[in-house]
């Protein structure tokens, strides 16, 4: 799981990412397929450090690059969150 700012899985570089189901904390709701939840950008970076795309000639390739990635939206546009909603991000990808 990643807990941050969402993530755009239609970035070009994370399109062939393999994503499990995840989750925004904010308006509780489920993230799932290639769609963006990140209204920031800090979360798509950070997936793309993970999980980017190898050998596509585009942009980078994660360091785990074949992992499956679980996006959890905790932290809202500029970046903030509150502990209880970093909390309640682990304890959800923890159960899931």
């Amino acid at each position: 799981a990643v807990i941050d700012t969402g993530l755009d899985a239609s970035h070009e570089d994370l399109k062939n990412t393999k994503l499990k189901a995840g989750y925004n904390v904010l308006t509780d709701s489920k993230i799932s397929g290639h769609r963006n939840s990140d209204d920031n950008g800090h979360g798509t970076l950070i997936t793309g450090v993970i999980a980017a795309s190898a050998n596509n000639k585009i942009g980078i390739a994660g360091a785990a690059y074949s992992v499956s990635i679980m996006p959890i939206k905790a932290l809202d546009s500029s970046g903030s969150g509150s502990s209880s909603e970093i909390s309640e991000a682990i304890i959800w990808a923890a159960d899931n």
